[in-house]
């Protein structure tokens, strides 16, 4: 279901919604216009805070083309762990030098 109908039809407050998204009116603006896609991050959360009516495979370009909803789950598993490893990606540990190691 589409962000914009899901809003009309249970009649939520787009200021209200922002505020539990973590967004402001303009985006949420811009998203319903289809000028902006929502972050991964902000369509987690719409998809938690709608209980999944509008689901994180409702965004794209090609969203409505079931053929190719088929892929969008790895699409989406794939900027998860990106996104993961980037946050947890280790600082590089310096090599000790041949002074060091005899000290």
């Amino acid at each position: 279901m589409k962000l914009k109908e899901y809003l009309t039809e249970n009649m939520v407050v787009h200021k209200q919604f922002c505020d539990r998204v973590g967004i402001n009116p303009a985006t949420l603006h811009s998203i319903l216009n289809n000028n902006l896609q929502p972050k991964l991050k902000t369509a987690i959360s719409i998809e938690k805070i709608t209980k999944g009516i509008v689901s994180v495979y409702d965004w794209g370009d090609d969203a409505d083309d079931k053929t190719k909803k088929e892929d969008q789950p790895r699409k989406i598993a794939k900027l998860i762990i990106k996104k993961k490893v980037k946050s947890k990606a280790q600082p590089k540990i310096k090599e000790k030098t041949r002074n060091s190691a005899s000290s």
